[in-house]
């Protein structure tokens, strides 16, 4: 399968991506930032940008099978904060 982790260089991302990895998944990641904590790995599929912005969501999107959503646009104390707009941003998109 090929497989889009949204927030795949992240903590949780990046520990999806590897496991995918490893099953013989073709992996594609949308992120932000590149890889900050290891090389970019070979064989994925890095894709930079935004999960709200909807012409860069549906690139990432277009040609994959699945799609692990482990990004965020807030910390605890921001989503505290602000839980509509932390609900609005990363639930409905």
């Amino acid at each position: 399968m090929k497989i889009l982790v949204i927030g795949g260089c992240g903590f949780i991302g990046s520990h999806i991506v590897d496991a995918l990895l490893r099953e013989g998944h073709a992996v594609r990641v949308l992120t932000l930032v590149p890889e900050r904590f290891r090389q970019p790995l070979p064989g994925v599929d890095y894709r930079f940008g935004s999960f709200l912005e909807p012409a860069t969501l549906a690139a990432a999107v277009t040609g994959v099978d699945a799609v692990f959503h482990v990004a965020s646009t807030t910390f605890p104390t921001t989503a505290d904060q602000d839980p509509r707009a932390d609900v609005r941003d990363n639930l409905l998109g």
